[in-house]
Order: structure tokens, then sequence, then C-alpha cells
């Protein structure tokens, strides 16, 4: 029988914890604009970017396996420090105004240990559904999936994504607990009328601590929740550690790239005072920066 870390967690465990996550790799750097290749040259190399296997050794893979259940709630509960864009509200509306429903949310945080130390870039994948006047719109206000859900949509949530807490509505302040937020269009965006009240049935769900998704089971991780709310567009999937995954980077990676019907719409990124707006060019060279490793 497999042996499992037991809470309370105490300074100990979040110490080991931190060295953990600290071996999965170290903190991303962006590229210098200014010296990456052409554009098609970029955007070429950032499709095929995302190869992260390799850099965790097996003893520890293994010991994350084992404790799947304990460690991303420890690594996600220990919070550093304020999120860049999380109490800007200037920055939030910003992003706000230019989100339609259906529209993919990737987000990077390193203001929570179990972003502080991460491989990758962005780290999270969340849904934007709307607010009443938009689900109105699209015609799915009074769907037997939303209707449950209104007095939270009236009350200012506004996204669906799936944390260690299980798949659940999120208000701006939760959704952009964050460092940077790039956002993702489908094309077209007809899809609303049938995504919405998938996105809304999967409310409730818990969130699969294995991060594997395709594997039979109703827990679901980030990605899988994007994926499965939006057929018609085929995010990458891999191998990973002997797990199939989405990566959120790989999923921005390939939007970029024009590999993807998803348009890049919006990115910005917070510091500890302001923020500024980013182009794909900027997004695209901090997602290579997290792979040049």
């Amino acid at each position: 029988m497999q042996s499992k870390i037991r809470p309370p967690y105490g300074a100990t465990f979040a110490a080991l914890a931190f060295a953990l996550a600290a071996l999965a790799g170290c903190s991303p750097t962006a590229l210098d604009t200014a010296t990456m290749p052409n554009e098609a040259a970029w955007r070429a190399e950032l499709a095929d970017c995302c190869e992260a296997e390799g850099g965790v050794p097996d003893p520890v893979v293994l010991f994350l396996e084992q404790n799947s259940a304990d460690l991303p709630r420890v690594l996600r509960e220990t919070k550093v420090r304020t999120a860049y864009l999380e109490e800007q509200e200037d920055a939030q509306a910003a992003l706000l105004s230019r989100l339609k429903p259906m529209d993919v949310i990737v987000t990077r945080s390193a203001a929570r240990l179990s972003g502080a130390n991460s491989y990758a870039y962005f780290g999270h994948a969340a849904l934007y559904v709307g607010s009443e006047t938009e689900l109105r719109a699209a015609g799915v206000w009074t769907h037997p999936a939303v209707r449950p859900h209104q007095a939270a949509i009236r009350a200012g949530a506004v996204a669906i994504e799936a944390t260690d807490t299980g798949v659940h509505l999120s208000a701006p302040r939760e959704l952009f607990e964050a460092d940077t937020v790039a956002v993702l269009r489908p094309d077209g965006c007809a899809c609303a009328c049938t995504g919405l009240p998938t996105a809304f049935s999967m409310i409730g769900r818990a969130f699969d601590f294995h991060l594997k998704v395709d594997d039979g089971d109703p827990d679901l991780i980030c990605t899988e929740l994007v994926a499965l709310a939006l057929p018609g567009v085929p995010l990458p999937q891999r191998e990973l550690y002997g797990h199939d995954v989405i990566l959120p980077d790989e999923v921005a990676a390939h939007a970029i790239a024009g590999r993807l019907p998803l348009d890049f719409v919006i990115a910005i990124e917070g510091f500890p005072v302001g923020w500024r707006l980013r182009s794909e060019k900027d997004i695209a060279a901090r997602i290579l920066g997290a792979y040049r490793k």
C-alpha cells in the first residue's frame, strides 16, 4: 500500500514541498524580443517548444505521484506574496472589457508556491462564461445546466475553472489572481450555445490530482475542462512522465503559432506597481524562455 503524507502540514513539510517544486525547474526568464529571430522562425519554434519531460528525477516523480492528493494542496495553499493583478482593478477591467463567453484564459502566477518554481510559464487555464446579459444573449440563461448557478452569476462570478478545490465558478478577483493573463478566443465563437451548458454541467466535479486527461474518471484538470467544453478545438496532448496531459503553455503556444483555431485577443503582465499590455511576440518570448534551459 502506498504511503501518504497526512495533515496537519507543518513547516517541515512545507519546506520539503518547496524543495520538490524547485527540483521541477527554475523560474522562467523571458527572452529579449529584440534578439528573437524573424516572425516565421519564432512561431515555428513556439509550436515545438514545450518538451518539458526530463527535468525531474524518477524518485521525485514517484514521490509526487504517491502524494498527489496532498502536495498540490500544500503548494497551492502556501502564498508567498500578492499576485500582481489580483488587486489592480483597472487591469482586471481592461481584461473583462475584451472577454466574450467561451474565451480561454491562461494565467501565470508566482504568488503561490505551486507557481513560484514552475518549470513552465503558464500554469493554469480557465473558461470565461460571462455575465447574465451575455448568457441571455447566448440563449442559455435558462438552460437546466445554467439555472442552478444564476445567483452566483448575478453575484459576480464570470468564469469556470478546475483547481484543487474542484470545478467551480470564479469571480474576477479569483480568476485574475495572476501575474500574467492571456486570452485566446475560439474562431467564430458559435460554440457558446453548446459549450456553455457543457461547462456549467461540470461544476462540482473533483480535481484530478494525478493530472491525467482521458483516463476514464470524472475528475478534471484545468485544461481538460477547457477541452471538454470546446470539442471543436483540438488542444495539444502529450505524454509526460507516463501521463497524458494538456499543458497550458502548449495551448497558448499552439494558438499563437497558428496551429489551433484560437485567436490571441489580449495579454496583460502585472508588476509590483502597474501593468502593461503584451503582444503575441512578448508572450512567445516568455514561453520560449521557460523551455530554453
